[in-house]
């Protein structure tokens, strides 16, 4: 059942790729006005093979990942994306020049949207390397006294593995330790789903010794690489994985709630319901589902920290995690006297983009 469901998937996203492509490269075509058939030929080679690079890459990178596959994996991570804004551009281009009916000027219209199109992929990348410190405050009153002037950084969605190594892990640390943090929680998908090295790439976190602990739990994609193999790379730093447990931090529950495992739907709202609701407590679970939201409000949750969304990663798809997600895909939420954050992630997952949102590692003061 599972191999036909993937199969299937298979199909419809190499049948849509496919698809776009084609347009993509008929409005190529009229917009530069390309009568050679040898250059029709060669484009349409080219993009013929970049339609269906990302999927075989993907499937090379996972089976063995190496230098080469890694290459061959970027370089179609990186067009996927990029091809999504030089089709919005193309689209723009070719409407532009039925509206204003410019036929004669469709080759500069074009070269112009094309161009925007471009740099706007090409700033999506550079967007994606450099996390900015998010730094928000939230309210002394919900936190005993001694917490007072206390920070936690939250560190959400990383994606070590073929694209995010360990330079970028290094990079997210030194951002980590301008903030002093006192806790730092670190809320799903650390690694992407590849690695060979994985110990290795989340090296610079022993760096990081928060005089209050560092803490882990579990997002989809850890499942994707094995548990067992993600906790045996995570052994040796200074960090507790919490798999629906409680600790007690000077006054404060921590609790961390594991997510859905391979064949097994989780629910963390039983494990919510474990903790003393008369006193303050964080929750970390990695997706901020409405209804699991909601229900730890009722139960007096003063803070709960969630990633996974990544703001859709690549505008416009940040409509489709609203419309999932609703007010609590991004950013800072107030539910029923609960503080909500929801990261949009450090990393990235699939194109190496980050458009229309930045990486954040999220630093609360409490205040």
């Amino acid at each position: 059942m599972k191999r036909t469901v993937i199969a299937l998937l298979t199909i419809v996203a190499v049948t849509i790729l496919t698809a776009a492509h084609v347009w993509l490269w008929q409005s190529i075509i009229f917009l530069f006005a390309i009568d050679s058939l040898s250059v029709k030929w060669v484009l349409g080679v080219l993009f013929g093979l970049l339609a269906i690079g990302f999927l075989p890459t993907t499937y090379l990178v996972h089976v063995k990942e190496n230098n080469f596959t890694s290459a061959l994996y970027l370089g179609a991570a990186v067009w996927l994306g990029s091809a999504l804004y030089i089709a919005i551009a193309s689209a723009i281009a070719l409407v532009s020049v039925w509206v204003f009916d410019v036929d004669e000027y469709r080759t500069v219209i074009a070269g112009i949207f094309m161009t925007l199109g471009l740099a706007y992929a090409g700033y999506g990348v550079w967007n994606a390397q450099f996390p900015r410190l998010k730094r928000i405050t939230l309210s002394a009153q919900k936190f005993p006294a001694s917490w007072r002037g206390r920070t936690i950084v939250q560190l959400s969605d990383v994606h070590l593995g073929a694209v995010h190594h360990i330079r970028f892990m290094r990079r997210v640390v030194n951002e980590v330790k301008r903030a002093q943090p006192d806790l730092i929680v670190i809320t799903g998908d650390l690694y992407d789903g590849v690695g060979r090295e994985l110990g290795l790439m989340a090296q610079p976190l022993a760096e990081l010794r928060p005089p209050l602990g560092m803490y882990y739990i579990i997002g989809n994609h850890e499942t994707y690489v094995g548990l067992d193999r993600v906790f045996d790379a995570l052994k040796d730093l200074p960090m507790r994985t919490l798999r629906d447990e409680v600790v007690e931090i000077d006054g404060v529950q921590l609790l961390g709630a594991d997510y859905h495992l391979p064949g097994h739907q989780h629910d963390p709202r039983p494990v919510i319901d474990r903790l003393d609701h008369a006193r303050p407590a964080i929750v970390l679970y990695h997706e901020p589902v409405p209804e699991i939201v909601e229900h730890a409000a009722e139960k007096n949750v003063t803070l709960m920290l969630c990633g996974h969304t990544h703001v859709g990663q690549l505008w416009p798809f940040s409509y489709i995690t609203k419309k999932m997600y609703h007010r609590y895909h991004y950013g800072r939420s107030e539910v029923k006297g609960m503080t909500l954050y929801t990261s949009p992630g450090v990393g990235t997952w699939g194109p190496p983009l980050r458009t229309g949102n930045r990486p954040e590692i999220v630093t609360m003061t409490i205040e």
